[in-house]
Formats: structure tokens, sequence, C-alpha cells
């Protein structure tokens, strides 16, 4: 799930960091600008364009969908957060799940640093559009995993990868014959917006 942080420090699950897009265009709210119950006044429309019908859900509601059906819990930060402010989407994580179960994702660098100072054995993976925006020796040197386009990487580098061990995640994969062929290979976790594309 992708968080921000409201004015008030309640960590809400939205993609963009408006609701343009989740209510078909009848609202342009600023996330990070707003406060969780502005937030919560915003109807979102659902998968067959039917309005009024959900809300933005906060972390806490995510993380006890993941509890109830004992899953590892993808996080991605969407801002480059104080350290205060990972303190307070730590905090409220780890009241819910264990960190074994936990996977925190972003394009920010800097972030993930932060956390990786605090939190040794967390499970922390870059996000990349290619494989060419990053440097793998400081991702060992961090111990920090590559979340990365799927067309953005190749196959050899997908392998070269694999055999130093370095944790891998593809996004977005909804073709079924280029998911499977990627499960094959043994990479830590595939991204897809169907889980179609993963059954055999």
């Amino acid at each position: 799930t992708d968080v921000y942080l409201t004015t008030d420090k309640v960590p809400v699950c939205i993609h963009d960091d408006n609701t343009k897009r989740v209510t078909l265009n009848r609202y342009n709210v600023s996330v990070p600008n707003s406060t969780y119950e502005q937030l919560r006044q915003v109807k979102l429309t659902d998968i067959e364009g039917n309005p009024d019908v959900h809300v933005i859900p906060t972390l806490d509601e995510y993380l006890d969908v993941v509890k109830q059906y004992n899953k590892v819990a993808f996080v991605e930060l969407k801002q480059n957060f104080s350290y205060e402010d990972l303190d307070i989407i730590m905090e409220k994580i780890l009241n819910k799940i264990e960190l074994t179960k936990l996977v925190v994702i972003s394009f920010h660098k800097d972030a993930l640093l932060k956390l990786r100072e605090k939190y040794q054995n967390l499970e922390i993976m870059l996000l990349a559009n290619s494989y060419s925006e990053v440097s793998i020796e400081e991702l060992q040197q961090y111990n920090i995993g590559l979340d990365v386009y799927y067309e953005g990487i190749t196959n050899d580098q997908v392998d070269y990868l694999l055999a130093l061990g370095l944790p891998l995640n593809l996004w977005t994969i909804d073709n079924k014959k280029i998911a499977h062929q990627y499960g094959r290979k043994g990479i830590a976790y595939l991204t897809t917006n169907s889980i179609e594309s993963f059954k055999y």
C-alpha cells in the first residue's frame, strides 16, 4: 500500500498525492495538505465507476486486513519523511504486525536510509524505473533490495542480482507468461494489478 501522512499526522493509503483519479475528477484534494477528517469526507469511485462508495483507508485499516489474513505488508513511502514522521508510521505498523511481516519500499532513498539506521533487520527495497538508475554497490552496503519496473531491467541483470543474493521485486507485471517466466527464476516478489496473472 502507498502511504502519505496528513497534516495531522495520520498515515493514509492512496497512490496519488491528490484525489482526482480515484473520484473521476469529482474531488481535487491534496492528500499531504489535508487533515484526516477532510480526506475522510472525500467519497471514492469503485472499479465499476459507481461514485460515493468508499473512503480513503488509513494505514491502520490496511494493517488489520494484513493481520487478519496473515500476509506480508508492503508499505511504500510516498514522501521523503523525516525521522519523526517515520517513527509515527513505524509505531502504527509494529502495533499491528511483526517486523518480519513487513517490507518497506520507496523511491526516496534518504527515507529508506533513515529507516535502516534504526531497523537493521527490516526488509527494505529501493524503487526504480530502471536498473541504470541505481548503484548496486550502495544497495549491498546498506542491505537494501531493488524494486524495479520489469521493462527497465534485462534478464542478464536479473540473473546477476539473483547471483548476488540481492532481494528483487519487479513491477508491474500483468502478463501471465512474463509473470511465470520471472517466477521460475526465483525472484523474491512480483507486483501485479491482477492476481489472475499468477494463476497456473
